[in-house]
């Protein structure tokens, strides 16, 4: 994984051998030192390593992962802890005034573990990373408890409360063969190695990035790219110089207005517009030249994009048509929180814009 902990540093790199050291101490030390085995955890933060970590540390074996949108206001968030009966709070340093705010209102919330904290357990208030240094030493003492859990592939493992259409957030309940699932029938329909990278900057408590751009991607042993923000995306694009990503029509359409806002500033447009129809000509007789051709373009989304995923809503398909001009793959699928979440999805050996293809039946099982 690569993320920036600090804007004015450049991207820090974090390896496998890592991540799964810091999941198996998280894991055990939440399970031997604060007893939160088989309960429900809400996490809450903005996308950051420490969320990856904490959200596998219970797919593997602690107890019910509860993802909650870090944008609700503190009363929505209190409500969603109660209803959810929420045992533990893991959350970002940036939700901690909101945490305190409401604390006092969680008589039944055990502890209120600080995402990259230090700190020794005070009443209810414990630092991640000491949680995850007192697992680890745990384990070296011999106790390998936790990565000896047999993981029961129909196990409730994943509570996310979604508004969908009528009333108020309802929770679904999905269990790791959901997820598996879902790594399993993707990975079919768009091919991924450990030579691809993803950009994550779609929220990870929707099961879209945490799924297909969390899961899929380690499956693969592909690396991830935490995007700082919104207001970040073209920069961090440079800097990581990702293969794929997924994204909603807002963020595509942002970014083809951007880029051809510039085009036109350099008076390329035309000369644009002339180069796709050569190069869809040529690559109707399997010449494909686009990612020299528009190389300038390419550079502007880090230089090594192949895959761009779009989801969530209808996008405007002269947009998606665009892409695929360019010589990017463009896919499309539709998909529901209770089917964690892909539904549909577009191939990538046979992307049609303005379609999300054939249900994935599996990814419904």
């Amino acid at each position: 994984m690569l993320e920036k902990f600090d804007h004015k540093q450049p991207f820090t790199e974090i390896t496998y051998k890592q991540f799964g050291e810091d999941v198996i101490g998280l894991g055990t030390g939440l399970n031997k030192i604060l007893g939160l085995k088989d309960k429900r955890v809400i996490i809450i933060g903005e996308n950051t390593y420490h969320w990856y970590v904490s959200y596998m540390a219970m797919l593997c074996g602690t107890g019910i992962a509860v993802p909650v949108d870090k944008e609700l206001p503190a009363n929505e968030i209190e409500n969603v802890v109660k209803r959810s009966k929420a045992s533990a709070i893991i959350y970002s340093k940036k939700k901690e005034e909101v945490i305190k705010k409401i604390k006092d209102n969680l008589p039944n919330v055990e502890y209120f573990i600080e995402m990259n904290s230090d700190n020794t357990i005070e009443g209810r208030d414990v630092g991640a990373n000491y949680i995850i240094d007192q697992g680890k030493r745990i384990v070296e003492s011999g106790d390998t408890s936790y990565m000896e859990i047999s993981i029961d592939p129909e196990e409730f493992k994943v509570l996310i409360f979604t508004s969908g259409t009528t009333s108020s957030a309802k929770g679904v309940m999905i269990n790791n063969k959901n997820l598996a699932q879902n790594v399993n029938v993707v990975a079919a329909y768009v091919y991924l190695d450990h030579n691809d990278r993803l950009f994550s900057v779609l929220p990870l408590h929707h099961t879209y990035e945490s799924s297909i751009g969390f899961l899929l991607p380690m499956s693969v042993g592909a690396s991830i790219a935490v995007c700082e923000g919104l207001k970040h995306i073209v920069p961090n694009l440079k800097e990581t110089k990702p293969t794929a990503m997924l994204a909603v029509p807002l963020l595509i359409e942002n970014l083809y207005k951007k880029i051809n806002e510039n085009i036109v500033k350099s008076k390329k447009d035309k000369l644009v517009k002339s180069m796709i129809h050569v190069t869809n000509a040529l690559k109707g007789v399997n010449i494909d030249i686009k990612r020299k051709v528009f190389k300038e373009i390419y550079e502007n989304l880090g230089g090594n994009i192949r895959i761009i995923v779009s989801a969530a809503a209808p996008i405007d398909a002269k947009v998606g048509k665009w892409v695929q001009d360019i010589g990017i793959s463009f896919l499309q699928g539709y998909g529901l929180t209770e089917t964690a979440p892909i539904a549909a999805l577009t191939p990538e050996f046979d992307p049609r814009v303005g379609s999300a293809r054939k249900s994935c039946n599996m990814c419904r099982a």
